[in-house]
């Protein structure tokens, strides 16, 4: 427990908030399994089904932000162009 509190307050220090998140949804993916391991208490088909696709999704955020991070600087810029979408509106009283 300790050492979980201790990576919770350095991550946040190494990568983005949004990461940080992703990361926490591990927890109760995992907790199932030491259930398993520990007890031999069986997670339900449903459990098993939750991990997975929380899983995939943590993976291909991964996935994706390598590929983006290898990306030449100005594709980024051209992307944070298309990102942004909104334009400034004049009102005219």
């Amino acid at each position: 427990m300790g050492v979980a509190m201790l990576l919770y307050t350095i991550g946040p220090k190494l990568i983005t908030a949004a990461e940080v998140t992703l990361l926490c949804l591990l927890e109760p993916c995992v907790a199932p399994l030491w259930v398993w391991a520990g007890t031999g208490e069986v997670p339900s088909r449903t459990t098993v089904v939750a991990g997975c696709v929380l899983l995939c999704s943590l993976a291909g955020h991964e996935v994706l932000a390598m590929r983006e991070s290898e990306l030449p600087e100005y594709e980024l810029e051209q992307r944070k162009d298309k990102d942004v979408g909104v334009e400034a509106v004049q009102i005219q009283i």
